[in-house]
């Protein structure tokens, strides 16, 4: 993250996926939070993309991949609602992913 931070220049870090498997042997671990193209995926009711999404994921971290689920209180599907962190359990367990419960902070 540091050398992310360092190569952005005031702009949004990115860390590419060559730098991610540089580490990926060293203890990387890996949260898919709401930000994440796997979560909004559960949160638009597409669990076959957030599949697809989680596959690359897993071949990378493995053992060290964590899905975040967090609930606010919000109604409907999306960010911080039960049923987003419901969808976002159910995919983890499915595929033997730790999740990581979460507050949301601002």
């Amino acid at each position: 993250m540091s050398a992310a931070h360092a190569e952005a220049d005031r702009a949004a870090p990115v860390v590419s996926w060559p730098a991610l498997h540089a580490y990926a042997d060293h203890g990387l671990v890996v949260l898919l939070g709401l930000a994440s193209g796997l979560v909004r995926a559960l949160s638009a009711g597409r669990p076959d993309v957030a599949e697809q999404l989680l596959a690359p994921w897993r071949e990378l971290a493995g053992e060290r991949l964590r899905l975040e689920a967090v609930y606010l209180g919000r109604q409907g599907t999306g960010a911080d609602s039960l049923r987003l962190a419901a969808r976002t359990v159910g995919l983890a367990d499915q595929f033997g992913v730790r999740t990581v419960p979460a507050n949301g902070a601002p």
